[in-house]
């Protein structure tokens, strides 16, 4: 079994409301999605660890995100069966 060694956190993100259940790096690493039961998906500036934008498309609380390959299309899913999917603009 490998061992890996635990390192300092590289930045600490808050001001949620509720529970995170799900998060997603984009393909260059910069950018981080967080979603949370209440809704919100939050868009992190992973060097700063500051919010750049913050959605909620009304599909209840959050369960999946991800980044398409090309970094410029998410999706997030709920657990009441809705998906949304959005381009991010440059």
């Amino acid at each position: 079994m490998r061992q890996f060694k635990v390192k300092t956190p590289i930045a600490e993100l808050t001001g949620f409301t509720k529970r995170v259940n799900a998060l997603a790096f984009s393909p260059d690493s910069r950018t981080l999605l967080s979603g949370s039961h209440d809704g919100q998906v939050s868009l992190w500036e992973v060097s700063t660890a500051t919010v750049r934008a913050a959605f909620d498309w009304g599909i209840g609380p959050v369960t999946a995100l991800s980044f398409a390959p090309e970094g410029l299309t998410c999706s997030a899913d709920s657990n009441r069966g809705k998906i949304a999917i959005w381009d991010m603009d440059a």
